[in-house]
This record gives C-alpha cells, sequence and structure tokens, in this order.
C-alpha cells in the first residue's frame, strides 16, 4: 500500500531488522543494541527519489523491538495491525502441520524476548494445543500494543483490525496515508486501493480479494468450528484476567 511513487516508500520485512531482534536473542548488551538499531533505522528512513516518507511493515517478531523503535524516533508513527481472534486461529489452521509448528517457533521467539502476556509452568506450556499456543502469541503481541499505547498516545500509534482495513479500501488508504501525514486525493486513494495491495497475496502472489478471504476463513473455521471456538473463548477468559482488551476499536481508520 505504502509503495506510493510521490507519497511513500514501502519496506517490506528489512531483514536487518530481523538480525538485530537474533542478536538481541543471542545475548548481546542493550546498548550495543540501541546503537546498532538506530544505525539500522537512519539507513531504513532515507526515501527515494521524491518520496516524503518511509513506511516499514516489519515481520511479526521485530514486535518486541518496537516499543524501543519508537523511543529511538520521537517523530515516528505507527499502526498496528491484527485479524479477530477467530480468523487468526482459522488462518493458523488452514495452514496445517506447518502453520501448527510456525506458532510454536513464534512462541519459542517470545519467551526468548521475555513479552508472552501470561507466563505458565514448563509442564502447563506441554499442555497447550497447537491453536491455544497460536492464541497466546496472539494475545502477546496485544499486550504489546497496549504497553505501546500507554507509553506514547493514541496520536503516534493507531489500531486496525483486519476485516475494517478491507471492508473500504479507498477509506483506509486515505486514513492510513493521512496517519503519515501524507494525503493522497481521492483519485490517488482510490488508484493505491485498486493495486497489488487489496488484490494480491502478499506471500503466494496469487489473486485476492475481501470475498476470497472470507471464503476461506469461513471454510477453515467450519472445518475447525469446535477447536476454535474453544480456544478463542480460552483466550478471551486469559485476556480478562490481564486486563487485555481482545477486540479494540480500529482507531487508525478515525
Amino acid at each position: 500500500m505504502f509503495d506510493a511513487p510521490g507519497y511513500s516508500m514501502g519496506l517490506v520485512e528489512p531483514v536487518v531488522l530481523n538480525d538485530v531482534v537474533g542478536w538481541r536473542r543471542r545475548g548481546a548488551q542493550p546498548a550495543k543494541i540501541a546503537a546498532v538499531l538506530d544505525m539500522a533505522l537512519a539507513l531504513l528512513a532515507r526515501p527515494f527519489g521524491d518520496d516524503r516518507a518511509v513506511v516499514v511493515k516489519p515481520s511479526n517478531i521485530v514486535n518486541s523491538l518496537a516499543p524501543a523503535i519508537m523511543g529511538l524516533r520521537a517523530d515516528a508513527h505507527a499502526i498496528l495491525l491484527y485479524a479477530p481472534i477467530e480468523d487468526f486461529l482459522a488462518s493458523i489452521a488452514v495452514k496445517g502441520l506447518w502453520g501448527r509448528r510456525w506458532v510454536r517457533q513464534a512462541m519459542i521467539g517470545q519467551m526468548q524476548d521475555g513479552v508472552l502476556a501470561q507466563q505458565f509452568a514448563p509442564d502447563e506450556m506441554f499442555e497447550l494445543t497447537d491453536l491455544q499456543v497460536a492464541g497466546l502469541g496472539w494475545l502477546s503481541h496485544h499486550s504489546i500494543y497496549r504497553k505501546m499505547q500507554d507509553r506514547f498516545g493514541a496520536g503516534r500509534l493507531g489500531i486496525c483490525d483486519s476485516r475494517s482495513l478491507l471492508a473500504e479500501p479507498a477509506e483506509t488508504v486515505a486514513k492510513f496515508f493521512a496517519r503519515f501525514e501524507l494525503h493522497p486525493g481521492p483519485e490517488d486513494s482510490a488508484a493505491i486501493a485498486a493495486g497489488p495491495a487489496f488484490t494480491r497475496n502478499s506471500k503466494e502472489s496469487t489473486s485476492y480479494s475481501r470475498s476470497d478471504r472470507e471464503r476461506q476463513i469461513a471454510a477453515t473455521r467450519e472445518a475447525n468450528s469446535d477447536e476454535i471456538a474453544k480456544v478463542a473463548e480460552w483466550v478471551r477468559v486469559v485476556a480478562d484476567g490481564i486486563g487485555l482488551d481482545v477486540a479494540p476499536v480500529s482507531s487508525a481508520l478515525r
């Protein structure tokens, strides 16, 4: 979406940020991490041509560094994206074995980063199902989001769920760009909304639409309805116990 000449340059999951996360997990000292992260951000922030901003979509493993990134760049803004819990669980279930393995690998990383929303004893962790692990990881990202909003405020941070994001693409473009003090007119917003950001699957490079996603999610939820419903309720109970909102209002579209 943000790869829009004349407005902004979009960078998708730059490896250098993943490398900083990996370095941190291997025991790098905080002061050295901050210095290297500051240098990486300075390099990433240089737009090409006449673009006025650089917008980075990092890998989700970088979320543990997001507070540090926002702290190092007082003029930076961010939009935090999430899928509703049932949709997220369905997106993991549809990937089969590899999706379930991925969420366990992701949780290991969150444990190393010290960002799990809820701590469990080792034997309790082994008892969690694959989708419970997915739900705990999802909840841990929400915990990071809330702490960032408390620290940096709604003026610098917006949040948006995937259903709201896809509901009105042109409106999403206009509101999201405004978050970065960019203001494409109606024609440019419509052109961006009709482009690959809303019509191509970024991971598989195939055609994509809101209706395609809804059909896929609905089919997966139906095939795994019992497990998804039970795990989603479990996530809500855990969230309630630690005071987390699992369905925050999409402030990025206001």
